[in-house]
C-alpha cells in the first residue's frame, strides 16, 4: 500500500479528530484500543504517517461507529429475548445502519466498502477452514451477514458469502432457505433499531419452525387411512407442512414452485429438509457460543494491531532522525478554562487595536487580477488593438482588483515553569492583545490555547472580551510543544478559511525539538504558516525551531514584530 500525503492535514490522528467533530462526536486518540460508549469513540495511538491499509481501518471504523452513534437506538438490545435473537439484531441493525449512513453522508459507501474489502480479505468474515468446524449458530450469522454485506450493500465480500451461503442452506432446507432470502429483502423497509429486531424475530421464528418440522412417513396406498390424508397424497401434498410449519404453501403457486428447485445460489448439495438437530443446537446457543459479526468488533482487534506496528515503525524511524516518539499512551487532555472577569483585557486594548489596524491590512489577500475591456477608458491597451479591425471597439483595459481577509489563527502559549515571572505575564497579555485584534478583523478567526496540558482560552466563534477572565494564567509543567502542535492541527484542519496560521509563544526551547521541527515542516506543507513569538531570551529559541520568528520583551513590540514576519508571508496572489 502507498503511503499517505505528508502533511500536517494529511495525518491520520488530526484526520480522525477532524472527522469526529464535523460528526459531532467526539474522538479520543490515543491509548491502546478501539472502543466506543455510544457517545465517545476512542481509537489506540496513531502514527502521523501511515500506509493505505491502517487509513482504511481507522477511518472506516469512525464511518461505522458514528453510524451507530447517529442511526441506532442502543436500548432496543436490551430487549432482545436471548443470545440469538440479539445476534441476529446485531446482524441485521449493521446494514440497516451503514445503508442509511451511506445513503446520508458523502464518502461513507466507499470508506465502508474498501474496509470490508480489507477485513474479508484478511480473512474476518471466515475462510473455508474455519467454516468445516464452525458451529451451526455461526454458520447462520455469517451466512446472513455476508449475504446482505455482498448483496445488498454491494460491498466485496462475496468469497466469504459463497462460502457460508451454501453450509446456511444445508441447515435450513432448501424451502425454509427460500423463505429466509424473501426476509432478508425486507430489509429495505426497515427505518428503526426497533424495525431490525422485527425482522431479527422473524428470521428467528422461520429458524424455530425449521428445527420443529417433523418429517412424515410415506403412506402405503393399501392401508386404510385418513382420507383427508389420502386425498393430500393424490394431489402430491402428502398433508405434510412446508418447512415453515404450516399449510400456506397449498395455496401458494409461488412456494409450491419454488419448493422444487433448489434456493438460489445453492451449490445442490443443500439438503430438502432442514437439519433440525444443528438449528436446535443454534438457538439454545450462550452469548459466548457466537464469533463476533459487528464490524467494528471485527474490526477492533485487528485495528489496534495495525496501528501498534504503525506507532513502533514511526518511533524505529524518529529514532534515526533523532526525534523522540509521542508517548504511545498517553492520549492529550484538553480542558476549558472558566471566564472568569474582564482579566487584563483594559490593559490590553491598546495593544490589540494597534495590532488589529497594522494587521488588517498585511492580511488582506491580494486575489489574481482580472482584466476586463471596454469602449471607454484611461488606458488603451496596445495588446488588442487589433480588435478595431473587426469593429470591435473593446479596448480599453480596467483591471480589477479583489481583496479578501480569510484567515484562522489559532494560538498556543507556552505556560511551562520556565515562564514563571515576567515571561508569563508577558506572555498571557501578548496571547490575548493578539486574540483580540485579529478578531476584530473582519473575516479573520481567532482561538487561542495554553500548554502543557491543553486549556482552551478562546475558541474561533467565542468572543475574546467574554473570555478574557481566561487568560488569567499561572507556570507550570514542562514544555511538550510537539504534542501541543498535532492539538492545534486538529482544530485548523476544519476550519472553512482559505489561510490558516499558528502562532506558538513561548520563552525557550521545548523539550521535544526535534518533533517541533519535524511538525513545522508538516505544517508548511499543508500550506499553514507557523510563526514563533519568542519571549525575551526565547527570540534564540524560536528562530532555530521555525523559519518565521520575531522576539519581543514587551507586549506593546507585539504589533510591530507580527506585522514584519506577516506582512510578506499575507500578501500573496490567490
Amino acid at each position: 500500500m502507498g503511503k499517505r500525503v505528508q502533511g500536517i492535514f494529511g495525518s491520520l490522528p488530526i484526520l480522525a479528530a477532524a472527522f469526529g467533530r464535523r460528526q459531532g462526536v467526539k474522538v479520543f486518540v490515543g491509548g491502546n484500543i478501539a472502543c466506543t460508549d455510544g457517545r465517545v469513540i476512542r481509537l489506540p495511538d496513531l502514527p502521523l504517517d501511515c500506509d493505505e491499509t491502517l487509513e482504511v481501518k481507522a477511518m472506516g471504523y469512525l464511518f461505522h461507529e458514528t453510524g451507530h452513534i447517529e442511526f441506532t437506538d442502543f436500548t432496543t438490545y436490551a430487549t432482545a429475548g436471548d443470545a440469538f435473537e440479539a445476534n441476529l439484531l446485531n446482524v441485521v441493525e449493521d446494514i440497516r445502519m451503514e445503508s442509511m449512513r451511506n445513503a446520508t453522508y458523502p464518502g461513507s459507501a466507499a470508506s465502508l466498502s474498501k474496509l470490508v474489502g480489507v477485513v474479508a480479505a484478511e480473512g474476518d468474515f471466515g475462510t473455508e477452514e474455519m467454516a468445516k468446524t464452525a458451529e451451526p449458530q455461526n454458520v447462520l450469522m455469517m451466512g446472513v451477514l455476508t449475504r446482505l454485506r455482498s448483496q445488498y450493500l454491494g460491498q466485496p465480500c462475496d468469497v466469504a458469502a459463497a462460502i457460508w451461503w451454501p453450509k446456511l442452506q444445508a441447515l435450513l432446507g432448501r424451502a425454509a432457505s427460500i423463505k429466509l432470502e424473501a426476509l432478508l429483502g425486507c430489509v429495505d423497509d426497515l427505518d428503526t433499531t426497533a424495525d431490525a429486531l422485527a425482522l431479527a424475530r422473524r428470521i428467528k421464528t422461520l429458524v424455530e419452525e425449521a428445527a420443529k418440522d417433523e418429517p412424515q412417513e410415506p403412506s402405503d396406498p393399501s392401508q386404510p387411512g385418513d382420507p383427508q390424508q389420502r386425498e393430500g397424497d393424490a394431489s402430491g401434498q402428502g398433508g405434510q407442512p412446508d418447512a415453515g410449519g404450516d399449510q400456506s404453501a397449498r395455496s401458494n403457486p409461488d412456494a409450491d414452485a419454488a419448493s422444487s428447485s433448489d434456493a438460489q445460489g445453492s451449490t445442490g448439495d443443500a439438503q430438502a429438509g432442514p437439519d433440525r438437530q444443528a438449528l436446535s443446537q443454534a438457538l439454545g446457543a450462550g452469548a459466548s457460543d457466537f464469533v463476533p459479526t459487528d464490524l467494528g468488533k471485527v474490526l477492533g482487534a485487528s485495528l489496534e494491531q495495525e496501528a501498534r506496528k504503525g506507532v513502533e515503525a514511526e518511533a524505529r524511524q524518529l529514532a534515526k532522525e533523532g526525534v523522540r516518539a509521542r508517548p504511545v499512551t498517553d492520549p492529550l487532555a484538553v480542558s476549558k478554562r472558566r471566564a472568569q472577569g474582564q482579566g487584563e483585557l483594559q490593559q490590553v486594548l491598546g495593544q490589540s487595536q494597534q495590532l488589529r489596524t497594522r494587521l488588517a491590512a498585511a492580511m488582506e489577500a491580494q486575489a489574481r487580477a482580472k482584466v476586463d475591456y471596454r469602449r471607454q477608458g484611461a488606458r488603451l491597451d496596445g495588446r488588442v488593438l487589433h480588435r478595431l479591425f473587426t469593429g470591435d471597439m473593446r479596448v480599453f483595459a480596467r483591471k480589477e482588483v479583489a481583496r479578501k481577509v480569510n484567515t484562522a489563527v489559532q494560538i498556543l502559549l507556552d505556560r511551562s515553569g520556565s515562564m514563571n515571572g515576567t515571561p508569563i505575564e508577558i506572555a498571557r497579555k501578548a496571547t490575548l492583545a493578539t486574540a483580540v485584534g485579529i478578531s476584530q478583523i473582519v473575516g479573520c478567526k481567532a482561538a487561542a490555547a495554553a500548554f502543557p496540558a491543553i486549556e482552551v482560552l478562546k475558541e474561533f466563534d467565542e468572543a475574546a472580551r467574554g473570555v478574557a477572565g481566561r487568560f488569567d494564567l499561572s507556570a507550570a509543567g514542562g514544555t511538550p510543544m510537539g504534542r501541543a502542535m498535532i492539538w492545534a492541527a486538529s482544530q485548523l484542519v476544519s476550519r472553512r478559511e482559505e489561510r490558516k496560521l499558528l502562532v506558538v509563544i513561548t520563552d525557550g526551547e521545548p523539550e521535544d525539538v526535534p518533533m517541533v521541527k519535524r511538525l513545522a515542516g508538516k505544517f508548511a506543507q499543508s500550506g499553514v504558516e507557523v510563526i514563533g513569538v519568542g519571549i525575551g531570551s526565547g527570540r534564540q529559541a524560536v528562530e532555530r525551531l521555525f523559519p518565521s520568528a520575531v522576539g519581543i520583551d514587551a507586549v506593546d513590540e507585539l504589533a510591530g514584530a507580527l506585522f514584519g514576519v506577516i506582512h510578506k508571508k499575507m500578501r500573496r496572489v490567490a
